[in-house]
């Protein structure tokens, strides 16, 4: 799975801050942020399970068509989501942000 692009803060384009009115839009958990995805589909630091106070995992969440949703943990957390793993194998992410800063 590709990921071309991730959502940031603010007024230009696609922005962390819709994930709330997405969610309601979509009928989705509010504890679900939304940082890639085209409303069938999303990656989304999940909140769900841990709650507010730690640090939430990346899922793969899709609308089922059977009207229930599914989901899938692609990591445990944004930071290895994005980082190159202790095997060195490249995550989900790195091919499109290729190392970004926040792996340093």
């Amino acid at each position: 799975m590709a990921v071309n692009e991730i959502a940031g803060i603010g007024s230009e384009g696609v922005s962390l801050l819709e994930s709330f009115a997405l969610n309601a839009e979509w009928e989705q958990p509010d504890e679900l942020v939304l940082l890639s995805g085209d409303g069938h589909w999303w990656i989304a630091l999940d909140y769900r399970e841990r709650g507010r106070e730690a640090e939430p995992p990346v899922v793969f969440y899709e609308n089922g068509s059977d009207g229930a949703p599914d989901d899938l943990r692609l990591a445990d957390s944004f930071r290895e989501f994005v980082c190159p793993g202790e095997n060195n194998s490249r995550p989900v992410a790195a091919a499109a942000l290729d190392e970004p800063s926040v792996c340093r």
